[in-house]
């Protein structure tokens, strides 16, 4: 993987604001929802993943379970995303994209974001406790979990993106508290890994577009982010979950033998993800995954195919 010369002694640089900028004309709920980050929703469908691999997708009850829990997660998230633009809103005017997210840009204020985050956290607690105790707490933790995240984690290299996979790991038990299955270990450690190859996948996009020629740091963990070690960490933990994915679907062997044969499956979309994550001049797609799984067909492919497998092999 070969980057630019990475920018180290460049400041950050942001707008001198004393307040937010004159909003400019336009729908106000447009803006909020934008704030909401709605492409990112696709993450909570790790919320879903006990409810397939346990087979209580047959299950009514289950199924309305689940898809609460992860409507729960979906506002919960949302709220987070709030108080995340408005921490970042200052950097996010030096950036070229973020810049005209609805905070940064000044047509949310943030008195109505803050406001609108507790609405959403509140509602999402709501939901879980509906759901049961257990669920709420749960998604208690993730709301602290991505405070501790906006107010420290996320300036420090490494532990920023562990604090997000671990967001996705509260997603699986949430899951699985909303339908009463104990998820098992390996499932746990593959969405860890998963995750995290994900998340350096997504700094390794940002570091190449800081490097391609903008010359603005407009996230300071970013100068730790170097090509050689970026390299080794998405080489590192697309092995990791590759490897725990298998071992995984060999403890479900004597139940779904042929969940198995999703393993070749897996092992495809990650080392596609890997080509793109690398590739600099891909390095603006995979800034954002979210974007980059729904835009490249292969891996859209794969996910379908990956899909209908895993539901065949739990089901027969």
């Amino acid at each position: 993987m070969t980057f630019p010369a990475h920018p180290c002694t460049t400041a950050v640089t942001g707008q001198e604001a004393t307040g937010d900028p004159t909003p400019p004309a336009g729908s106000l709920v447009l803006a909020l929802f934008a704030a909401a980050r709605p492409r990112q929703w696709m993450k909570n469908a790790f919320v879903l993943a006990p409810l397939i691999f346990s087979g209580k997708f047959r299950d009514v009850g289950s199924v309305i379970a689940a898809a609460a829990a992860a409507i729960a997660f979906t506002l919960m998230a949302a709220g987070t995303y709030f108080l995340n633009d408005l921490a970042d809103r200052e950097h996010d005017r030096a950036h070229p994209k973020k810049r005209a997210r609805p905070i940064a840009s000044g047509r949310v204020s943030t008195a109505l974001a803050a406001a609108t985050a507790s609405v959403l956290a509140t509602g999402g607690l709501a939901l879980g406790l509906a759901i049961n105790a257990t669920t709420m707490i749960i998604l208690a933790a993730y709301w602290v979990l991505q405070l501790a995240y906006t107010t420290r984690f996320k300036k420090e290299a490494i532990l920023d993106v562990l604090c997000i996979a671990m967001g996705f790991v509260l997603r699986v038990l949430a899951g699985a508290s909303a339908i009463e299955v104990d998820p098992t270990s390996w499932l746990l450690i593959c969405t860890l890994f998963l995750a995290t190859f994900l998340g350096f996948g997504k700094r390794a996009g940002e570091v190449v577009r800081l490097t391609g020629g903008d010359g603005k740091v407009t996230r300071p963990v970013l100068i730790a982010y170097h090509d050689r070690l970026l390299t080794s960490l998405l080489s590192i933990t697309c092995s990791l979950t590759l490897m725990s994915y298998a071992l995984y679907t060999v403890t479900r062997a004597p139940t779904s033998p042929l969940l198995a044969a999703t393993v070749p499956v897996v092992a495809y979309a990650l080392f596609r993800y890997l080509l793109l994550a690398l590739r600099a001049g891909e390095g603006q797609e995979a800034e954002n995954p979210e974007t980059l799984l729904l835009r490249d067909k292969y891996l859209i492919i794969a996910g379908l195919v990956w899909g209908a497998l895993s539901i065949a092999a739990v089901r027969f």
